[in-house]
Parts: C-alpha cells; sequence; structure tokens
C-alpha cells in the first residue's frame, strides 16, 4: 500500500476550431437530405457559418495525488507485483470553448508488473 503526491509545473495550450453548419428547409415533407438534394420538400440549403478558431495558452501549475494497494511474489531473480492503482490531476485539462473551463483528469485501475533481474 502507498500514497503519492506530486506538483507539476508547465505550459497548458489550447486550440479549438469551431465549425457549424445548419440545415435550411422550404415547404412541404419530412424527409430531407442537407447534402445538397432535398426528398419531399420543395427546396433546401445549407447555411455555413464562419469558423470560430480559439487559441489560448497560460502557465499551469497541477497537483497530483494517488494511492496504490497491492500484493508481491519475489523468487530467486524475479518479481510479480499485482494491485489497484489510482491517480488524480486537479485542474489537469482545458476543456472550455470561448472561455477556459478547468477539468479534474483520473487514472484508475489494476496493474501487473513483472521484474526480471539478469545477474550483478
Amino acid at each position: 500500500m502507498g500514497v503519492n503526491a506530486a506538483v507539476l509545473f508547465g505550459r497548458q495550450n489550447t486550440v479549438l476550431h469551431h465549425a457549424v453548419q445548419h440545415c435550411r428547409v422550404f415547404g412541404i415533407g419530412t424527409l430531407v437530405e442537407c447534402e445538397g438534394a432535398s426528398i419531399g420538400a420543395s427546396h433546401s440549403y445549407m447555411i455555413s457559418e464562419p469558423p470560430d478558431n480559439t487559441v489560448r495558452s497560460r502557465r499551469v501549475t497541477v497537483p497530483n495525488l494517488g494511492g496504490y494497494i497491492g500484493a508481491s511474489v519475489r523468487y530467486q531473480n524475479a518479481k510479480i507485483s499485482l494491485g489497484y492503482r489510482a491517480d488524480e490531476f486537479f485542474n489537469a485539462m482545458d476543456g472550455g470553448q470561448a472561455t477556459a473551463k478547468k477539468y479534474d483528469r483520473g487514472f484508475y485501475g489494476p496493474y501487473l508488473n513483472l521484474s526480471i533481474g539478469f545477474g550483478g
């Protein structure tokens, strides 16, 4: 069993490209394809909005907290460990679009480690 803590320092870059298309339908009909052809309608057409690009770059400090629980067996020149590990990074990701929005990122799951020694 063990616990770990860390602080990561660095630059966080976010690059977003957002494009939107709307389908406008006029006339009678319910089945419509907006890729240029329409079925059962007088006419339809696509409206494309200009793409919206967002670029952000800033310095961040990300705290990390983790831990594990497991068991290991040692042989003459080998060791096998297995258990469960969890790591959580707080405010690690910028998931916002027009403005920054911080999200946590976690990694969880079982692990298996095999170590083999070759003398020495």
